[in-house]
């Protein structure tokens, strides 16, 4: 039995770990693809907004992330200016997303811009 766990559990975490990069890879063909049709920057950042309503651009893709337009380019979801569009869970517990040395957590803003 030891044996099995031994050779499965790579596996199982191979596999949560290609569905969580899949699913902010998805977000950013998202974001793009929303960039060129509602002809606006659109952004992506982390935020808790899928599990409370914050607008606030987090540090922490653990958080959950965000979708939304961006005309100012800032780092803010204006109210009066900005439209979320699409709220993602956050990373699975245990998962973070980090620079290729794993030696800083990634939190910048990630935009498209309409041209």
């Amino acid at each position: 039995m030891a044996l099995i766990h031994q050779i499965v559990e790579p596996l199982i975490e191979h596999n949560v770990l290609r569905s969580e990069t899949g699913r902010l890879l998805s977000a950013i063909n998202f974001m793009r693809s929303e960039a060129i049709s509602r002809n606006t920057t659109v952004s992506l950042c982390p935020s808790s907004y899928y599990y409370n309503a914050d607008t606030t651009c987090s540090r922490s893709f653990s958080d959950g992330w965000i979708v939304f337009t961006n005309g100012d380019r800032d780092r803010n979801v204006d109210a009066n200016s900005d439209t979320i569009v699409k709220a993602f869970a956050g990373l699975r517990a245990g998962y973070s997303l980090s620079n290729r040395a794993g030696t800083s957590v990634a939190f910048e803003l990630i935009s498209y811009f309409q041209d």
